[in-house]
């Protein structure tokens, strides 16, 4: 069982990992882009361990977290690439170097860095009581 010793961190996770799955679903069901189970492979998982308070929700952030920050890393080498090959004459997608996926690649990053870093100051383990379990059955 777990407890969180954070309110923001909670607050945060909840609204990013809804918005973020509610995300997908739509990309999945609506757009018919299959990659989008991915995440919710990972995003519901988070969700339910949220709900039922386990600790199997720590291995799940750290992962989660992990991806963030890979894909916001890998994003900014690809802008970074992006810009350096139009500074030596070559050409590439607008899109790749715009504002918002700059943006995106930002907040994945900078999401990913705090869930990471905060996540042991955020989360205690704790161990269920008799009772509880008892009851639950």
């Amino acid at each position: 069982m777990i407890q969180f010793t954070s309110n923001l961190y909670k607050t945060l996770l909840i609204v990013l990992i809804s918005f973020l799955c509610a995300l997908n679903l739509y990309q999945l069901i609506f757009v018919q882009n299959i990659i989008s189970i991915i995440p919710l492979l990972l995003q519901i998982p988070i969700l339910f361990f949220l709900y039922k308070k386990q600790k199997h929700l720590i291995l799940f952030i750290k992962i989660w977290a992990i991806l963030l920050l890979i894909s916001g890393i890998t994003g900014w080498l690809a802008i970074l690439s992006g810009k350096l090959v139009t500074n030596l004459g070559g050409s590439v997608d607008p899109a790749e170097s715009g504002i918002f996926n700059l943006l995106d690649k930002t907040i994945a990053l900078m999401a990913g860095l705090y869930f990471l870093m905060f996540l042991k100051d955020s989360i205690e383990v704790k161990k269920a009581e008799p009772e509880l379990i008892e009851n639950n059955n």
